[in-house]
């Protein structure tokens, strides 16, 4: 049987990262939240595909649709993937690395371990700089598929665009705190300027994340505002609207609109 994390049932992973242990940690919760947004991506594109024949808005755009695919199947998948079990097991090693050297007493010793414990954290910062990357093109071709692909699938694009900002968010995180525990030196000062582009790109995200949301609450709000219309002007309401206080807070839903 295999021991590798993304071989495991939902249920047994989810228990392996509420286990209190360290590992699986943060790191690999980010990698989990790219994966699934890139899932979600090849699946809206995936059902544009069957209804592009009938839409010739997905006719225009199919072509950069094909190639997003194209990418997330053959390169972003394989690269998360392979970095949700690396994670976990680089995230082991600075871990023991650091017990062991909590508990050294000899001075010489302990500096060597010291050692040890930034190369090995350094190399545990890397692992989510990478995942970050990764969850931000996912965001941003996710964000294309929301705009242009088939537009009732839009919900599962708009989680796409939520989940990698998700796994962005959470490796930034992951960055500033490993970040607080090493040295400063030219490999942070390196970090720190690329931690800075990732930074601006969550911005960017986010914004077009809640972008999105707004674009859906309104969509939510004028289906709902033009049934009410059409209900009140057929004379449907009667039964729904009996005293003065109903009819104001109708007519105030509507204003709100």
């Amino acid at each position: 049987m295999s021991n590798r994390l993304l071989d495991k049932i939902t249920k047994e992973l989810l228990q392996e990262f509420g286990s209190s242990r360290p590992v699986p940690g943060s790191g690999s919760a980010a990698a989990l939240d790219g994966l699934i947004a890139a899932h979600l991506t090849i699946t809206v594109i995936g059902v544009t595909e069957k209804a592009k024949s009938e839409h010739i808005s997905y006719q225009k755009n199919w072509e950069k649709l094909s190639e997003i695919r194209n990418e997330i199947k053959n390169d972003i998948l394989p690269a998360l993937e392979a970095l949700f079990e690396e994670d976990s097991v680089q995230f082991a090693k600075a871990y023991q690395v650091r017990t062991s050297l909590k508990k050294e007493r000899d001075p010489a010793i302990k500096q060597e371990k010291e050692k040890l414990h930034n190369h090995e954290m350094r190399k545990a910062t890397e692992l989510p700089m990478q995942i970050a990357d990764y969850c931000r093109r996912i965001g941003m071709h996710a964000t294309f598929v929301f705009d242009y692909g088939f537009w009732k699938a839009s919900g599962d694009s708009a989680t796409a665009i939520s989940s990698a900002a998700a796994g962005l968010y959470s490796s930034l995180s992951i960055i500033e705190l490993n970040l607080s525990m090493l040295p400063a030196d030219n490999w942070m000062s390196n970090i720190r300027k690329e931690k800075q582009l990732l930074t601006s790109s969550y911005d960017t995200l986010d914004e077009l994340r809640n972008q999105r949301l707004g674009k859906l609450r309104k969509e939510a709000d004028e289906h709902w505002c033009s049934e009410r219309i059409a209900q009140f002007k057929n004379g449907n309401m009667g039964s729904e609207i009996k005293t003065d206080d109903e009819l104001e807070n109708l007519v105030s839903d509507l204003q709100n609109i």
